[in-house]
């Protein structure tokens, strides 16, 4: 986990920085982008995703 967070940390580092005069589809794209990064980057990304899509398939009844 702390090695994921390290590479985390250099890669927003090296990626483009939203400017203020960017215009709105230019930062969602870049702040996409960046969470693509995170979940590549992420050691647990794989596992998470297939949780996450089990947990989206079958809600917990009340």
């Amino acid at each position: 986990m702390h090695r994921g967070a390290l590479l985390w940390d250099e890669a927003l580092k090296s990626s483009a920085k939203p400017y203020s005069h960017s215009s709105m589809s230019q930062k969602m794209r870049i702040s996409i982008g960046n969470w693509v990064k995170l979940l590549s980057i992420w050691q647990y990304s794989i596992p998470f995703l297939i949780n996450l899509s089990a947990s989206i398939a079958f809600p917990p009844s009340l």
